[in-house]
Order: structure tokens, then sequence, then C-alpha cells
């Protein structure tokens, strides 16, 4: 039935004339057909055989007939369809209704005759966009002159038909600058320029590349290019408390770094993120991959979470924006609010936790930060217009992939080994048990020996004691003056009070060794008793209960056996502990009575009443230690049976609010397998999208711009790029290498066109043509990123710290420290300043780097202590090299040293000249009395000038700064 406001609206435009019905057609009708219809009823499916992507196929219908009455909006089944008031039977099934102004304008397309051009074209099948179609590897173009490389011939054929002619190669000196910074991150040193310049061989590029890549710095520069696409963000909240992310997460960082440089295959690394729990649930090395989901963690909003991971996993992995659709049919790609919801229900089950590490207890200070499957039976339910208020609970939607690539998704239930799903069974773990029990029955031997000798210390400070109370008693009868008397009876008296309290020791002492032997008794009992546990839970573990059950009942009945005698010692010792505080409180007592001599002062009354309470709850602890050991030994006499106690096991979860189950309950003993199926699914070699999107990410970060330029977005809306058959070339070829990144790299970094100039001549034709450089006419010269400007500075003064891995570095650390930059801490909130200067990545999103060009920067280069630093060290170390040469060598050496090349004759002039100027001023300032002007480091003190470096060394130091602060110090050209 046609809604009143609809009939009104469409009245206003019956009217309409042919034309104007048409121009309609086209900018109303047709664009929300698109939008909101073609996904159902377009070229990849037609439900109830219906199409509406053109009018001649909505005139013809479907299964039910006719979708239109041409001049009758209310008897069409569109209109009725389109304004159903039940949602079940209302299209479009998904998301919003129509609009108001949406359903009036097909009512007035249909009403002035349904009309459309001649020779409307359908829809055309999303499938045969050229990111949705498998990649193949095209003839390499044939060349002349031929080239090597298949890059160049790709290259080489383009540029040819646009009239673009190649630039020529760089200088030797500035291409292993730049592989080294492209490769490493760090520059070359002058030993290594030298020794590649001298190489005439003609595999001297090869092996250059070769040993980069086997450098393991290789695996720090490029970890953190995978690190922005993946979003490394390290733990971060509100002090000590960690909102977002993990404290542990530096782990994955880690292991990033060690695949790199291991060789490890993309699809191989893809799959340990997302399903490494699944692909090796026991092997605590690929566990930490899992950090890849963990980064996503959010305490507060388990939506935001999943909506997080999904998100970025389509847009990291397939170059997708699935995101978009969230709350409706995406309005551009052929992916329904449905395919959204089937991709978060592969999420759905998954959560975190953090495993202990061997040697550390407390997953606090150290542990692995680790996804798992702990919610099995969640249902995904569509979000209305993607509300979390607004779940459709009518149904649960099944965890797959979007339609249009195919349904190659079969996850399949993964067992998991005990490790797993009860890491307290974990090796190392149990080891550490039995070490402890161990452990407490040496110290308890320890304190048995203790005490026996403390026995015989007390008997021999006794022995000792009472002498010297002899002694003096003798002496005070011996005195006669006053003041000898005074003495004599001051020491007696101490000599009394010692002996007293050595009685007391060797009273004392038989307890104190009984305790320490029922000490000694119970650690040994709780030792056998839990070896004894232990090998019960190896039988279940292995299956000897079910498959024999007498071996099984045997041993459990051993474990309880000594689990009761365990019970007995340890009664043994609350009883014996009991019977000490009742013997203190005892003599405390007695000590406040005998204090009260006067029976009317009422100053100590106070204090016997509360030492007196004190003794009556210390003998009534006493009553409940004897009851307790009787209930323990009268146990011990009782029968046997197989109900001995567990050991206790520990099963801590990620802090989540919306958990319903005790964070006590045990890990599930299967994971789903719908992470794995979807890894399995993204690194198919079917897969269109992934080996390209990977591509495309190498290849920007060498040449500084992507082929495709939209990097995370591959959908409808991205143009075929200009070198498609080149993209789906290296794509293959990558697929072909077992996804071998090492292998792109080589290929991409010998190629001639890597080799090129940045420059772009005095040739302008090529400029005409190709401003923009889209067909890689040369190099584009590229800023270097802020941490390699940072190491390279560490790198070029010496003082880089090349140590491997380990925990994030704090922000506050990294003015003073030597670390490379990947090791401190980034987060949302936190970065170092200096990083941020140079557009450091976001730990938001950063798919793509971008250069910004403003003043900070130079002020940063120009102030920094990094980098003064960085001059003074490497002047002192440059002039310590050279020994005294002039300073044309000290220039020739600063130019090789950080511009990575050879200075020109002008530019040496210029230098030469400054130095003598700047060391001209440094001598006259030194001459005017001490107060020297640091060129390196502003005004300095009469003091800090006394130790002060000479005049020379200080104007070569301002030198160097001055290179440092030299453009292309920063640009890698």
């Amino acid at each position: 039935m046609l809604h009143s406001w609809a009939v009104v609206l469409m009245a206003s435009l019956t009217a309409t004339p042919a034309d104007d019905a048409m121009a309609a057609y086209l900018r109303d009708v047709r664009p929300v057909l698109e939008r909101r219809c073609f996904g159902c009823h377009g070229a990849l499916q037609q439900k109830g055989a219906l199409r509406v992507d053109t009018a001649k196929a909505i005139r013809a219908g479907g299964d039910s007939g006719p979708a239109v009455v041409l001049n009758d909006p209310t008897a069409s089944l569109l209109i009725e369809k389109v304004t159903e008031s039940d949602p079940k039977l209302r299209m479009p099934p998904e998301g919003e209704p129509l609009s108001p102004a949406e359903i009036a304008a097909l009512s007035a397309w249909i009403a002035a005759g349904a009309v459309a051009p001649e020779g409307e074209k359908p829809q055309k099948d999303p499938r045969d966009h050229w990111a949705y179609r498998p990649p193949v590897k095209a003839p390499v173009p044939a060349t002349a002159p031929a080239v090597s490389s298949p890059i160049d011939a790709f290259l080489g054929a383009a540029r040819s038909a646009k009239g673009l002619t190649a630039s020529p190669p760089v200088s030797k000196d500035l291409w292993l600058r730049r592989v080294t910074l492209d490769l490493v991150g760090l520059p070359p040193t002058q030993a290594e320029l030298h020794a590649f310049r001298d190489d005439q061989a003609d595999d001297a590029f090869e092996r250059a590349i070769d040993r980069l890549l086997a450098r393991p710095a290789h695996g720090e520069r490029w970890a953190r290019h995978w690190m922005d696409v993946w979003r490394y963000c390290d733990g971060y909240g509100r002090g000590a408390d960690i909102l977002f992310s993990n404290q542990h997460i530096w782990r994955w960082r880690d292991w990033i770094i060690e695949s790199l440089n291991a060789g490890t295959g993309y699809d191989q690394m893809v799959l340990a993120m997302l399903a490494g729990d699944e692909i090796a649930p026991d092997d605590p090395a690929t566990l930490r991959a899992t950090g890849y989901l963990a980064r996503n963690w959010e305490l507060f909003s388990r939506n935001k979470w999943l909506e997080t991971t999904v998100e970025h996993t389509s847009r990291a992995f397939l170059g997708i924006t699935l995101q978009c659709a969230k709350c409706h049919d995406h309005k551009f790609d052929p992916i329904a609010q449905t395919d959204y919801y089937r991709m978060r229900a592969v999420f759905e089950p998954h959560t975190i936790r953090v495993d202990r590490i061997p040697g550390q207890p407390d997953r606090v200070k150290a542990g692995i930060v680790r996804a798992y499957d702990d919610f099995l039976t969640t249902p995904t339910h569509l979000l209305i217009r993607g509300d979390e208020a607004q779940p459709d609970t009518s149904r649960a939607l099944a965890a797959g992939v979007p339609v249009i690539f195919g349904k190659k998704f079969d996850p399949q239930p993964v067992s998991l080994p005990v490790a797993a799903y009860n890491p307290d069974k974990r090796a190392f773990v149990i080891e550490e048990a039995r070490a402890g029990a161990a452990n407490a029955v040496t110290a308890a031997l320890a304190a048995v020996k203790a005490a026996r000798d403390g026995q015989a210390q007390a008997v021999q400070a006794q022995t000792a004691a009472d002498e010297s109370l002899r002694q003096a008693e003798l002496a005070l009868q011996a005195a006669i003056k006053p003041e000898d008397h005074a003495a004599a009876k001051a020491a007696a008296i101490a000599a009394t009070e010692k002996a007293v309290r050595g009685r007391r020791a060797v009273l004392d002492a038989p307890q104190a060794l009984r305790r320490a032997e029922a000490a000694q008794l119970a650690a040994e009992a709780a030792r056998d008793a839990l070896a004894a546990v232990l090998t019960v839970e190896h039988l279940e573990d292995a299956g000897t209960k079910a498959t024999n059950p007498a071996e099984w009942d045997q041993a459990a009945r051993i474990a309880l056996a000594l689990q009761r005698k365990q019970a007995v010692a340890d009664a043994v010792v609350a009883e014996a502990a009991a019977q000490q505080a009742v013997d203190q409180a005892n003599t405390a007592l007695d000590g406040l009575i005998a204090a009260a001599t006067d029976p009317k002062d009422e100053s100590l009354k106070a204090v016997i009443a509360k030492a007196t309470a004190a003794l009556v709850e210390t003998r009534s602890k006493l009553t409940a230690a004897g009851n307790q050991k009787a209930t323990a030994e009268k146990e011990c006499n009782l029968a046997l049976s197989t109900d001995y106690k567990p050991r206790a096991l520990e099963f801590p979860r990620a802090k989540i609010e919306f958990r319903d189950v005790p964070s006590t309950a045990p890990y599930s003993q299967t994971s789903t397998g719908r992470r794995l199926a979807l890894a399995r699914w993204i690194t198919d070699r079917t897969n269109p999208l992934t080996a390209r999107v990977a591509v495309n990410q190498i290849w920007s970060r060498h040449f500084g711009e992507p082929l495709v330029r939209s990097v995370f977005d591959f959908g409808l809306r991205s143009p075929q790029p200009v070198h498609h058959e080149l993209l789906d070339w290296l794509a293959v070829e990558f697929m072909e290498s077992g996804w071998n990144m090492k292998h792109l790299h080589k290929l991409i970094v010998t190629s001639q066109a890597y080799r090129m100039q940045s420059s772009a001549g005095t040739d302008n034709s090529n400029r005409t043509i190709d401003p923009d450089n889209h067909y890689y006419w040369r190099m584009n010269p590229r800023r270097m990123e802020a941490e390699v400007i940072r190491d390279s500075l560490l790198a070029l003064s010496g003082r880089l710290d090349p140590t491997l891995g380990g925990p994030t570095q704090p922000v506050a650390a990294a003015d003073a420290g030597l670390r490379r930059t990947i090791y401190y801490h980034h987060a949302r909130d936190e970065r170092p300043l200096f990083l941020t200067m140079f557009d450091a990545a976001s730990a938001e999103e950063c798919y793509r780097r971008h250069e910004t060009i403003v003043p900070q920067q130079a002020l940063a280069l120009s102030n920094s202590k990094l980098v003064f630093d960085a001059a003074d060290e490497i002047a002192r170390a440059l002039s310590a090299k050279l020994d005294g040469r002039a300073d044309v060598d000290f220039v020739l050496s600063a130019f090789e040293i950080i511009l990575g090349r050879t200075s020109t004759e002008p530019e040496q002039a210029a230098a030469i000249d400054g130095l003598e100027r700047l060391t001209a001023v440094e001598n006259a300032a030194a001459a005017a009395g001490g107060q020297v002007g640091n060129l390196s480091h502003g005004p300095a003190t009469a003091t800090a000038a006394a130790a002060s470096p000479a005049p020379r060394d200080r104007a070569r130091a301002a030198f160097i700064h001055v290179l440092l602060n030299h453009n292309d110090f920063v640009t890698i050209r």
C-alpha cells in the first residue's frame, strides 16, 4: 500500500515531460537502485530472478512477474516492496528503508512510464574489476635495448608509449646510500662506501644488496614499515592502568623483526598474526604474533575492539574498506552489510590473555600476550544502522567473507593440546613447581640445622652468661668504695639480665627445633604429594584414565594418601605455631601481673585485660589447631579412594566488562578455527587482493610512490593503475617465490629504475609530459622518516646500541637513549617529541607516511641536543682518525660520512673557507679572555671553557653540525 506522503510527492511529479523524466531517472532513480538494490538484484546476484540494473530488466521482472506497472506506481510490485510496513518483507532487507524522497522519485519515474535511455547498459559485473580478478603474469615486454629486469621492461615500454626517456643512473656513492637507508635504515660507513666504490666486479651491486639483507638491522628497518600498516601500539591508558593494547605487546614487535630477518614468507606471517594460537597453540614464539589482535584490545568497548579488528584486517591485508558496510550496504563496492557482520563473526569468539614465561610467575611484570577463542557460542547479530544498542536478534550470522570473493571459507574446529588450554601443565611450569617444592625442603633442612646450631649456641651462651654473672657477683662483694660499688652493681645487673635471657633461650631452643623439624616434615610431605598429583595429571592427560583405569586409580589413591599425610604435617606445624603464640601470650601476661604490685594501681588494668584477651584468643586457636590435627590423623585411617585434590590451576583472562563467565573458568579445549580459515583464505593463491596489496606497500616504500595510489582501498573507486601489468607480474612473482619479501626487495633494488637519478635534469620534455613522474622516468627523492633521522645520527656518531629486541624503552629515555628508535614507546598519546617533528607514524592508522615541510623541522635539526652531540662525536672521531691532517681531508671525509658522497669543488672551497673563518673566530674569542662561545652548543661558562676543546676542534664540530642540517642529509636521493 503506497503511503499517503508518497502519493502526494508522486502526484507533484507525474506531469514531468518525457525529457525531464529521463533526466530524473538518471539523476534520482538509478543512483538509488545502484546504491540499495544492485547488491541483490544486479550483476552479482539476482534474488527471485529479478534484475534492476536496467529499466528493461525492471519492466521484465522476475519470478513474481513485472516489477512495475507502467504509469501506475500504486499497482507496481517495486513500490509495494519498498513501502512494506513489515520490516521482514520490506526491501531492501538490510539497512534503513528508502527515504520518502527516494520512494517519491521511484513513483514519479513509474508514473512517467519508467523511461530510460536507449541502449542502457546493465551494471558491470563487479567481479570484472581489475583488483577482483586474480593477478596473472603478462608477458614481459620486449625492449630495445634489452634490459635484464622485468621491472625495467614494463616501465620502459610504458615510458616509450608516452615519449619519455629514463634518467641516467645515479652515482655509485648515492646508490649505496639510497639502498642502505632503504634496506637497513642506517647510512653506509665510509669504509663501506670506499669498498663499494672500488669494487668493479659485475656483481658488486648484487653482493652489496645481499649483505644488507643479511644484516639484523634489515628486520628492524622493515619491521617499522609493517608496524605502520599493522598499527603497532604499545599499551597505554591512565597511569598504570592499561586501557588500550597491552604492556607486553613488544613481543609482537620482536617477532616481526625476527621473522623479517629469517625470511619468513609474508603468507606465513599473516597466518601467524591472525591464527598463531590455532596453527601453533603450544609454541610461545609463534603465539607472540597474535599480538596483532591483542593490539586492538580496549577495556571499555568490546564492540569497538571488534570493529577495529575487522576494519584494519580488511584494509591492511585485502585493501578493501569493509568498515563502510557496518551501518548499511557499501555505497561503492559490492559488499553487503551482512558481509561485514560475517567477517565480524570470524573474530567474535576471540579474546586475549597473558601467559606466563619461564622464571617469572608475575604476568604483569613479564608474559606473552596472545589471542585465543574464549566465547565459542557467542552469536553475531547485525547491528541496525551499526548501533550496538540495536542488534537484530532475529538471526545469527555465520562467519564468512564477502560474497563477491567466493565462498572458499571453511572453518574447522581446532583441537588444542593440553598445554594450550591448560597452560599450568606446560613443562616449565611443572618443573618450576617441582623446583619450588624441592627448594622448600632444602630451606626447611637448613632451618633445622640452624635450629640445632642455635640450641647448641644457646647452651654455650648460657654457660658463659652464668660464669659472667658469678664473676660480677664476686666483684660486687669485693667492692668497698662507693664509686666502685656502684659500678660493680651496674655490671651485676647487666650480667643478671643476660643470664636470665640465656636461660630463656635455652628453654625456647628445643621448641624452635621441634617447629623447624615439623616444618621440614611438612615441606617433604608437600613435595611428595605434589609429585603424586603430577603423576595423576600426566596419566589423565595421556589418556591412561580411559585406557588403563586401574593404573590411574592406583596413582590417585597414592596421591590421596600423600595429601592426607601432608595435611597431618601441616596441622602439626600449625599446632606448634599456635603453642608458641600461647607461650608468648602467657609470658607477656605473667610479666604484666608481676609488675602490678599495687592492687590499687589502675594504670596497668587495661593493658592486663588486653593481654588476657590475647591469651584467650591464642588458646582458642591452639584448640582449633589441635582439632585440625586430630581430624587429619583420623582421615589418614580412612579407606583410600580416588578423590584426591587436584592441583590449583590458573586461567587468567583479560579484564573485559562484558564477560559473563568467572575468570577461573577453564579455557576451551577447542578453538573455532574461524581465524585460521580467514588467514588461509587471505593467503590463498586465488585471492586477488593480498599479494597486490603487499607488493604495493613494498614498492611504495622503495620508490616513494605506490603503484596503486589508494594503498588501503582497491575497491571499485580505485581506477586500474597505470602500471597494472607490472603490479600483477610482481604479485605473481611474489607468490611464486614463496611470498619471499627479501626476494622482492632484491628484485626492486637491482632494477635500473631504482638506480636512476632523482634529479629531473635539464631536459624539460619529461617534465612536460609527466610532471608527477607517474611513469618513473626518474627516482623520487624522499625525506628520511623520523626514525631513520634519529638512528642515523646515533650511527654516524658511533653511539648506536645494536642490541636487538627487548621490552619497550620509556619515552623519557629517548633523548639520551642509544637504542634504535623502534624500541621506544610508541602510542597514541606518547611518542618522542623529536619524531613528531618529522611525521612519525600515527599509532591509530598509518597505511602511508605523509611528508610535511614545516619550520619546526629545521629548528629541531638546528637545536636538538641529539644533533649537537652527534656533531661533537663525529668531529672528534674524524679528527682522531686523520691525526693532524689538513682541513681539506677533513672536509672530504665529512661529506662522505654524512652525505654519502664526494664534495664538489665549490663545496670544498666554501667549506675550507668557512672552517678557516670559524677557527679564527674561536681563536679570537679564546684570546679575549676565555668566554668562548661554543659554536656547537651555544654560550659556555668560564669553567666549561677551561675544559673546552681547542678552537680548531670546535670549528670542525660546528662544520659537522652544518652538514647535519644540509638538505642532502635528510633526503634520500
